[in-house]
């Protein structure tokens, strides 16, 4: 089908303060997605982002943002992202997401029994969901690498769904 485009949809989840929407700026090269320290940034809801590769119009991204988990309001939270992957998957094949991303950070140092849950069940509804641990020292950060053990363990990610990354550039 050579003059179609060719759209891929992600979301990213994970708790407030994980670097979801730092993340999202890492990857475009660019701050499309507020950023902050202390209380939550990103208001309540879904924010979708869309982008053409710059080398290649053909190729556009769309990409929904979550707000950040907090433990108060975590059932509604679910809700919302389970809600938003069945609206997409009811859509064509084509609008259903290529990717959800969870986040976690390696500054917690953990993986908490209800994002093992919430990681589950995504993959139960057949979605392809790859785990980024953010905040990471160095690609053998020891609190990543116990936190990835527990994702592959009890989440049923595979070893090579779960990515180590640092969102900021820094000069040793």
């Amino acid at each position: 089908m050579e003059g179609d485009k060719i759209k891929t949809n992600i979301l990213i989840a994970g708790k407030s303060g994980v670097g979801k929407s730092s993340l999202l700026n890492y990857i475009f090269g660019e701050e499309v997605a507020e950023t902050g320290a202390g209380k939550p940034v990103t208001a309540e809801g879904l924010h979708e982002y869309s982008f053409e590769l710059k080398d290649n119009d053909r190729i556009s991204f769309s990409i929904c943002d979550s707000w950040g988990l907090e433990p108060d309001k975590a059932d509604e939270w679910h809700k919302q992202i389970i809600e938003k992957v069945a609206e997409y998957d009811k859509h064509s094949i084509n609008e259903w997401f290529s990717t959800i991303i969870y986040c976690l950070s390696a500054d917690s140092d953990r993986v908490e029994d209800f994002e093992i849950s919430i990681i589950n069940n995504l993959i139960a509804e057949k979605n392809n969901v790859n785990v980024v641990i953010t905040h990471c020292k160095s690609e053998n950060d020891d609190r990543a690498e116990r936190m990835k053990r527990r994702i592959v363990e009890d989440g049923g990610v595979s070893a090579d769904s779960v990515i180590f990354v640092n969102n900021y550039e820094k000069k040793l």
